[in-house]
């Protein structure tokens, strides 16, 4: 169930004190990220999210919920929240966006606590499904809040969801507002000025809620790459030089990409009506977020394609579609990681019929997630698909991510006293403590980096 916030003022007196900030998770690390914010005697979470690479290690499956929560922290899946000793003063779950190395382990922890999950619609709603579709009790109320909308939170916070271009619609920037000063929380984030859904950044409301930034916490997954990361609107023009500009004269056009980056899809859909092609979608996550955009009022996407989720039925439809003519479809699937559940690696293993033949399209539209286990996996699938015959192309896609001046850009708006980097391996946060010292900014005076399971208080 997910409900809908309304503000209530709160008046209680401002003491003096110190903001601590503890790395749950997602610190040294790409994913599990978790933060716990903690001021006198109330603290928050932001963020509760699995570890994908190490998920892909422990197992296959898609079927999160038959996972007990110390399994899967004893494996190092999701945070190891026991590090949180005082979990009732914990007065909401935040969750910055809706992808899951930042909310796939709520189902499992929010058990831990007696507060509201609060976060913007789009991701309340896949919230929801991650408990609905696991078949996960959920004990806390979901709330949604609107973008650009501020939320009393105990006596002690007053978040802030400013709206921010990513790779998911509804994505956050937290600005968590204490007594004693603001704590930014960027974990994930892109300055596109040009989206193709949503809006773009607005500067001026950063600049605005940017009085006395404490902290910024930011993740650094980019931070060694130079420039700015491209606008969405780059990729929508590299699918379309590929999907209109290659002769595809009775063949095939297959496609795979994040379930969630809902832009992107959108991209398809505008294609495919140039193409005068049927889109379908494969699997259970396509449904979910395709659902979710709708409910949360972001893009009617799923009425505009034949969506086909479970296995017996996909099984059925891809044998169809192999007596048809196939170049009066794009045929989308989960899979684009080389997930071994997935349609894509069902269909290249003889689990599912393959429609997959010489001359067809098979466009990767997105790029492979740098931990070893994903890449080996996407090697796998792609050497299965070339063995068909089939022209594929690869990292068809524009990051999610900030890259370096994309970081500089922010930290200059934000101007925080203190700076700590996240979402990332050790070398990534010594690429973003190279752009935070040109910034002027000190190693261990203001730039702080912290562990899993470390934390450092802000007088």
């Amino acid at each position: 169930m997910i409900k809908e916030h309304t503000n209530k003022e709160n008046t209680s007196a401002l003491s003096k004190g110190t903001i601590k900030v503890t790395a749950v998770g997602g610190y040294g690390e790409i994913g599990r990220n978790m933060t716990l914010i903690t001021v006198d005697d109330e603290s928050i979470i932001l963020d509760m999210g699995v570890h994908l690479d190490r998920l892909l290690n422990y197992t296959q499956d898609d079927d999160l919920g038959k996972f007990y929560a110390k399994e899967l922290i004893d494996n190092d899946v999701i945070p190891n929240d026991t590090i949180i000793k005082h979990k009732g003063q914990v007065k909401a779950i935040i969750p910055s966006h809706g992808h899951l190395d930042h909310i796939a382990a709520i189902p499992y922890l929010e058990k831990h606590y007696e507060c509201p999950i609060i976060c913007t619609p789009y991701t309340a709603e896949v919230v929801y499904r991650q408990f609905k579709d696991n078949k996960f009790r959920q004990l806390n109320d979901i709330i949604s809040v609107p973008l650009n909308s501020k939320k009393k939170i105990g006596t002690k916070f007053e978040v802030e969801f400013i709206a921010m271009t990513h790779s998911i619609p509804h994505t956050a920037t937290l600005f968590v507002h204490t007594p004693y000063g603001t704590v930014v929380y960027a974990n994930d984030f892109k300055l596109d000025l040009h989206p193709v859904l949503g809006t773009p950044p607005d500067f001026k409301r950063i600049d605005a809620a940017s009085k006395n930034v404490k902290v910024l916490i930011t993740e650094c997954l980019r931070a060694h790459h130079a420039g700015r990361t491209p606008s969405e609107q780059v990729a929508k023009q590299m699918l379309s030089d590929i999907m209109i500009g290659t002769d595809t004269t009775g063949c095939g056009i297959f496609f795979t990409t994040f379930s969630s980056h809902i832009e992107r899809l959108q991209t398809l859909m505008l294609l495919a009506k140039t193409l005068k092609r049927k889109v379908i979608f494969f699997g259970r996550s396509m449904e979910k977020y395709s659902t979710s955009a709708k409910r949360a009022g972001v893009s009617n996407l799923i009425d505009q394609v034949e969506i086909v989720q479970y296995r017996s039925m996909v099984k059925k439809r891809l044998r169809k579609l192999m007596g048809q003519d196939k170049s009066k479809y794009i045929v989308v699937m989960t899979g684009h990681q080389g997930e071994k559940h997935a349609v894509l690696y069902s269909m290249l293993n003889g689990k599912l019929p393959c429609p997959f033949a010489k001359n067809d399209l098979f466009i990767f539209s997105c790029n492979v997630i740098p931990t070893a286990a994903i890449q080996e996996a996407r090697i796998v699938v792609e050497e299965k698909l070339l063995s068909k015959g089939v022209r594929m192309f690869k990292d068809i896609h524009v990051s999610g991510h900030a890259s370096r001046e994309d970081l500089r850009d922010l930290l200059r708006h934000v101007k925080p006293q203190h700076v700590i980097p996240a979402h990332g391996t050790l070398q990534m946060m010594k690429s973003y403590q190279e752009i935070a010292e040109q910034e002027g900014y000190v190693k261990d005076k203001n730039i702080h980096f912290l562990n899993s399971g470390e934390s450092h208080e802000f007088k």
